[in-house]
């Protein structure tokens, strides 16, 4: 049965002019299509180093079987950092501390204005053992994504091991990311674990929310934070390093989505630990979380049906609140005590409605007291109304966002003609052309003929994009790219690997906008 949102929003659009609601439609239209991108599967197995874990892992990975024969990788820790004057000194405590160190550590800093760089450069000129390299970059400002993309390609060694500043590293963690590497050679990556530091209820509370319990984890689509993980370098160029058209927070997961499309195997390891210090005062905690939901607006592919169907519960909420407010009003205006039974019913339905957007959070899961309780109810609250404003103002900002990610190609639009989709592969010979057009600084616009073949991801980076042939429609494709295609300063070519007459037609039509066959 609707409710009181539900009726009003239909009046409400049949309120609206044609033309408004034609555009209200195309834009949730679209919407929903990003809603239904799911994250790509990868090959993936659990490990553990106990055999008293229980079945939650898959297979037992020994400090025995990983050594014997075995020596782990050479690897290089790279990090960004910046204002990190209250944490440096305790992150590199926790380096020093690793039962097996890295060989070197990188760190990019982005324009600190504090102590942090004398500090660390202190700290290195402590040590009377020299336990690894340790350079130090001064950079400008510059995102996160950039100073973690500058870091690797200062890095000497083909294994990278990422983590944040700010953060505490178990001793063991290190060792847990190389020694999978050692034992399976047919490993791309291995994805560590994290859990926050929290000091007060209201930390705690909002952890629950945030951090997800480790027997819901499904390796083959977990995305693994940034500040525990280990990959090789070739994975990472494969997919141009971490994004750096967002605005601020949410690179590391738009990362992983591509790295799913390009890694044929994985690891999850969850005893190669890092704790992260939650913000302390509710200012900053509502800036973390908008953070997070304005970078995954921005992206464009991670969690959006999540998003939408917050936005809904917002939505009609706000109505009702709204509707409450209004009614409320009118009754004390008129001084009528009979005016009030409408508030107070429509007070009612708020409360229930409320109440069934807070149950689906399960927020009393594992609660043992009233206080904890309580406190779960105000970090929900802060948590979803920081995702909303974050989430919006992050779609606000995607047409910008999409104009530096597309600017990034400096030498202009390529469209290229496949027979079938591409799956990553660098022998392949039309996966090693989609990767030189991309090196080469084009914006690549894959068409392919068929459907998929097989089960394996389709290959994807952020300076393309990819359609089914028979789903493309050029005349919108042209008014999303107009900007580009009247710039003179870039290049405009299609590359035609099919052949076929359909191909040929269409090959037609680009040149009639002004494109030139690449030679290939």
């Amino acid at each position: 049965m609707p409710g009181v949102a539900e009726l009003l929003l239909e009046v409400g659009w049949k309120l609206l002019p044609e033309d408004v609601r034609q555009k209200l439609t195309n834009r949730l239209l679209l919407a929903e299509a990003r809603a239904a991108i799911t994250i790509p599967k990868t090959e993936a197995v659990t490990l553990t180093s106990s055999a008293n874990r229980g079945q939650f892992y898959t297979e037992v990975l020994s400090e025995g079987n990983a050594r014997a024969g075995k020596e782990l990788p050479r690897a290089s820790l790279i990090l960004t950092c910046r204002n990190e004057e209250k944490s440096i000194g305790t992150f590199l405590d926790s380096i020093a501390r690793q039962t097996q160190l890295p060989n070197e550590v990188v760190i990019y800093d982005g324009g600190s204005t504090d102590q942090t760089v004398p500090l660390i450069k202190k700290w290195h000129d402590s040590q009377k053992t020299r336990l690894f390299d340790l350079r130090l970059i001064e950079g400008t400002p510059s995102s996160i994504a950039a100073g973690r993309n500058r870091a690797a390609e200062a890095a000497r060694y083909e294994v990278l091991l990422l983590t944040d500043a700010g953060t505490m590293l178990d001793k063991d963690w290190a060792k847990h990311l190389l020694e999978p590497l050692a034992t399976d050679p047919t490993l791309d990556a291995v994805m560590g674990w994290y859990r926050p530091i929290v000091e007060l209820p209201l930390q705690a509370a909002l952890a629950h929310f945030l951090v997800p319990s480790l027997d819901t984890i499904d390796a083959a689509t977990f995305l693994p934070s940034a500040r525990s993980l280990a990959l090789r370098r070739s994975s990472l160029l494969a997919v141009g390093g971490y994004p750096e058209h967002l605005s601020r927070a949410g690179e590391d997961s738009l990362f992983d989505y591509y790295l799913k499309t390009v890694v044929k195997r994985v690891a999850f390891a969850p005893e190669a630990i890092c704790y992260w210090r939650m913000p302390r005062d509710i200012g900053a905690l509502f800036r973390t979380i908008a953070g997070y939901a304005r970078g995954d607006a921005e992206g464009g592919v991670i969690a959006w049906r999540y998003y939408l169907t917050l936005l809904s519960h917002a939505l009609k909420l706000g109505i009702e609140g709204f509707a409450l407010l209004l009614t409320l009003m009118l009754a004390l205006v008129a001084g009528s005590a009979l005016l009030l039974i409408l508030p107070l019913a429509l007070s009612v339905l708020f409360a229930r409605r409320l109440w069934q957007v807070y149950l689906s959070y399960q927020p009393f899961h594992g609660a043992d007291t009233p206080a904890e309780r309580l406190w779960r109810l105000v970090a929900l609250s802060i948590m979803c109304s920081a995702q909303v404003y974050g989430f919006i103002s992050g779609y606000r900002a995607r047409p910008q966002v999409e104009q530096r990610r597309i600017g990034a190609t400096t030498k202009g639009h390529l469209v290229l003609l496949l027979p079938e989709p591409l799956h990553y592969d660098p022998t392949e010979k039309h996966c090693a052309r989609f990767q030189q057009l991309l090196t080469e600084r084009w914006y690549v616009t894959a068409l392919y003929a068929s459907q998929p073949t097989h089960t394996a991801p389709i290959f994807e980076h952020p300076q393309s994009e990819c359609y089914r042939r028979s789903e493309f429609r050029l005349d919108a494709w042209q008014e999303k790219h107009h900007t580009f295609l009247s710039n003179p300063q870039r290049s405009f070519a299609y590359l035609d690997l099919c052949n076929d007459g359909l191909s040929r037609e269409l090959s037609q039509a680009l040149e009639k906008l002004g494109a030139t066959v690449l030679a290939g």
